[in-house]
């Protein structure tokens, strides 16, 4: 996710973040792996300005 949201313009950033997610829900043996994952994915676009 985060190489797509730095190099791959045709993805949306949105789009991104999302799959990390499920893939996160799906692979996660935490319940908590998943909001881990969009916080921090959400302090990298915050610093990439979207």
């Amino acid at each position: 996710a985060i190489y797509e949201m730095l190099y791959e313009d045709d993805i949306p950033l949105k789009v991104s973040v999302d799959e990390a997610i499920e893939i996160a829900k799906s692979l996660g043996q935490q319940e908590d792996t998943p909001k881990f994952i969009n916080g921090v994915l959400g302090k990298i676009l915050d610093n990439i300005g979207s």
